[in-house]
């Protein structure tokens, strides 16, 4: 019975080949894990990505965490929101706002493959089976 791809069967993309990705966090009174979570997210090894981080109407030093990592960071774009539109929730409307591809946790740690891995797995799937005359 065949199986599905696990990640780490897959070989990474050619830079040539490696479609742009976006990826999105919302954080709100994020002070202290953001600074690590950010570290580890834009150690990425994926060639191409952006990171659009929005904070969520923060009281705390998170705002100023993210500038700061923006502007050492090529690839990080910052998004503030001050308010919330009526019969909005937080985290759905900074989603929206940041209108990314991905989402993850501003607050957790990502491993340099979280955004490679399952790209080359996207690839294997979207690939003929080997001897199937499919080209």
């Amino acid at each position: 019975m065949a199986r599905l791809p696990w990640l780490s069967d897959a070989s990474p993309l050619p830079s040539a080949n490696a479609p742009m990705i976006s990826v999105i966090f919302a954080a709100r009174d994020e002070e202290e894990k953001l600074s690590a979570a950010l570290v580890t997210l834009l150690a990425q090894d994926y060639p191409q990505f952006e990171v659009v981080a929005v904070n969520d109407r923060s009281l705390d030093q998170t705002p100023e965490i993210l500038h700061e990592f923006e502007g050492a960071n090529k690839n990080l774009k910052v998004i503030d929101i001050a308010s919330l539109p009526p019969g909005w929730l937080g985290k759905p409307h900074a989603l929206v706002a940041g209108s990314s591809n991905r989402a993850v946790n501003g607050s957790c740690l990502q491993m340099p493959t979280f955004i490679l891995r399952p790209m080359c797995c996207a690839v294997l799937s979207l690939s003929p089976p080997s001897g199937s005359g499919i080209t």
